[in-house]
């Protein structure tokens, strides 16, 4: 799709010329890798999720998934975590950012942490609304109908950090 068609529907400017890696960690985590060209915007989107109940295993799993996933000319925003209800989860969501950042960075890659709600914010979109209504609200501002929850948020933080200025 253009750029040009895409900055209209969200009503800001993009960045031309990177390549943003977006992520959504959670225990199903999310990722869109958004690619601007000087006129073209082509995204990828996805999940995954290392099943098991062994913690090392899964965080071995986690780490050769975002070995092929991050290249070094990526730019990677990473949803930062909070605490909320569940400590063993917060944990767990806040590793697999440190294992993201940690392999970006060692890539050579700019990384960024973005709160889900900055990530909103930035777009227009309602903070601190409910994820449904949020991602319902995303979709219909940019036509395009995305399946999975975690790789919407992932296309809104991948999004939010190819935005030429923060509004």
């Amino acid at each position: 799709m253009l750029i040009t068609d895409f900055e209209k529907k969200i009503g800001r400017p993009l960045k031309r010329n990177i390549t943003v890696l977006g992520l959504d960690t959670a225990s199903k985590s999310g990722f869109c890798v958004l690619k601007l060209t000087k006129k073209k915007l082509t995204y990828k989107l996805g999940t995954f999720k290392v099943d098991t109940k062994d913690t090392n295993f899964r965080y071995n799993g986690i780490i050769d998934f975002f070995q092929e996933l991050i290249k070094p000319e990526y730019k990677v925003v990473i949803e930062d975590t909070f605490f909320r209800f569940n400590p063993r989860m917060y944990c767990m969501i806040s590793r697999i950012g440190a294992i993201a950042y940690t392999l970006a960075h060692l890539k050579g890659c700019e990384v960024d942490y973005l709160y889900c709600t900055s990530a909103r914010k930035s777009l227009g979109l309602k903070g601190n609304g409910k994820k449904a209504d949020v991602q319902a609200d995303f979709k219909r501002m940019i036509g395009i109908e995305i399946e999975d929850n975690d790789a919407c948020d992932a296309m809104i933080l991948a999004i939010s950090g190819a935005l030429a200025k923060l509004i």
